[in-house]
Order: C-alpha cells, then structure tokens, then sequence
C-alpha cells in the first residue's frame, strides 16, 4: 500500500513509456496532508505512452488520478493515448479545501482512454475537465480539440465534493466544453448524488444497479445466474447485473471465461479471466427469489410450492 503524505503517491512528470500497475493507493487523514493518488504531468517533454491499470486508488485527498498539460502549446502528438483501465477508485476526492477533486481529473491531453473502470461513492465527478487555478504557475491547457473516451466503466453513488458543493456529484463534467470534449459509450451510471452528465452525453449506456458482489466489502464483481467468482471458486446468484454483456460492441472480450455472450461486460472485470458469466438475460431475477421478495406472504407460498412438488 502506498499512502500519500504530503504530495502523491506515484507520480510522472515530463517522462515517457511509464506503466502505473498492481498498487493500493490511499491518504492519511490529516487535513494537511496528501494530494492525487496518481499524477501524470506534461510541460514539454513527449508523453504518449502511459498506461495505468490494475490499481485500487481510494480516500485520497485530492484526486484519484490526476492528469493535466500545460505550459506552451503543443502538437496532439506530444500528449495523448493514456490508457486508464480496469482500476478501483473509490471515495476518492476528500479534501475539503480544494475544488479539483473526483476521480480522475483530466486537461491538455488528446485522446485518453478510460475503460473499464469502477468509480464507486467518488467525491465531485467520476472523470472531470478541469485545471486549478489560483497557482503560482498557470496550468490551463493552451490548445484546443482534447478528447477523452470514457467507456465501459461503472460510475456510481457519486458525491458532492466538500468546497463549493453545489452542482456537483455528477458522473461526468466538463468544464471546459470549449476546448475538450467526451466520447462517452456503454457506461453504467447508478445513484449519482447531482445527476449523470454536464456539459457532455452519452450512447448505449445502462442507467440501473450494477449489482455488485459486495458493495460494503468493495467487492465490485458483478452478480449473475451464470456464475460470478468471489476469489475461490465460481457461484451462481439469484439475479444477475445489467451490465453484464452490455459493454461497447467493438472492444475486446476473449479473456472472458465462456460462457461471456460474445460481448464485454462493463466494470473492472470486463475482459478478464474474473469476468462474471452470461446468465439468462441481463437484469433477471430469478422467478423463486421475486416471489420471496414480495412479502412474508410470498416467502409461505414459495415454502409451500417446495413441500408440494419435492414432498417435504
């Protein structure tokens, strides 16, 4: 584990070919203390391949991830193709003295791929265009046309951050529509305190409970009939998430263990050997577990079909 004190806790600046992986990331809980989880920062130097994956990042202070160009103008080549996928961010963004908090804050850099990833109770936004101002050095970006893609993650229970709370915990915010933009595709976006999206919109994405393994135990494997693996061994669920086989129809889902619907599933698991397995068909209950839940009525009717048809 990797606890950040007084700045953050892995950090690139000006450098290149640069694999962040494998690492638990957190803050001390002194109000003084601790800033981005990760940070990825360009003033001149070329940075276009940088790959973050595989990372539990949570109760940092600022940022989960914080990305950001700056300083002169710079060709697209210079900055861009970061690829941020299958990480864990969560309550991320607790500083209650500084606004550029969320889980990923990005500005000045073309191009970034975000995939495959749980934001989960966040502070602010799960990914967000910004730049701090107010510094002793000017950070905003000098050029225009930066892209970021943000696909097959799962954005949920976002919160207000503490300073200047209001309009805040959405999913996704751009504030600078100006100069960047979101290519945002088959996302799965739940319980978001401020709403889903500003300044940005989005196609193909799921809008209901992910149905995690264990929310409370950041557990973020997703539940299914078909068989889900809780770190021993496969079980099955009474129902089984949305989010499964509902990923972008183009990426890549042949490390998914059959059967996987021919189609990735959304979240961090997405695409790998854990991947949950295909059920009978996304957001199903299974017809025993509905009725038990309907009322103590229900559950004496269920008990009751049991003794009839195996005569117990």
């Amino acid at each position: 584990t990797i606890t950040c004190r007084t700045n953050s806790g892995l950090r690139v600046w000006n450098s290149n070919h640069v694999k962040f992986y494998d690492n638990v990331i957190d803050s001390t809980y002194d109000r003084s203390a601790g800033g981005p989880g990760i940070q990825i920062q360009k003033s001149s130097a070329v940075m276009d391949d940088i790959e973050v994956y595989n990372n539990v990042i949570h109760n940092t202070f600022g940022p989960g991830l914080w990305l950001i160009g700056y300083d002169s103008s710079y060709s697209k080549e210079e900055a861009r193709n970061v690829h941020i996928h299958h990480n864990i961010f969560y309550s991320t963004g607790t500083n209650p003295s500084i606004d550029w908090v969320g889980g990923i804050v990005i500005s000045g850099f073309y191009d970034t791929l975000i995939e495959n990833n749980v934001f989960d109770g966040v502070y602010h936004a799960a990914v967000v265009h910004m730049y701090p101002d107010g510094k002793s050095a000017d950070l905003s970006p000098k050029g225009k046309g930066y892209t970021t893609i943000v696909r097959n993650n799962i954005i949920a229970n976002t919160l207000e951050r503490k300073k200047s709370s209001l309009g805040t915990g959405y999913g996704v915010i751009n504030y600078l529509p100006e100069s960047h933009s979101f290519v945002i595709q088959n996302n799965c976006l739940y319980n978001n305190k401020g709403g889903d999206f500003i300044n940005a919109t989005s196609t193909g994405s799921v809008y209901e409970n992910p149905l995690f393994a264990s929310r409370r135990n950041h557990d973020y494997h997703l539940k299914s009939t078909g068989g889900r693996w809780n770190g021993k061994t496969w079980v099955k669920d009474r129902v089984i998430s949305p989010c499964i086989d509902a990923g972008y129809s183009s990426s890549d889902y042949s490390q998914e263990p059959e059967d996987n619907g021919g189609r990735i599933n959304i979240g961090r698991y997405g695409n790998t050997e854990e991947a949950s397995k295909s059920g009978i068909m996304p957001g199903y209950q299974a017809w025993w577990y509905k009725v038990s839940q309907v009322s103590p009525l229900g559950l004496k009717i269920l008990r009751t079909l049991i003794r009839i048809f195996f005569f117990i």
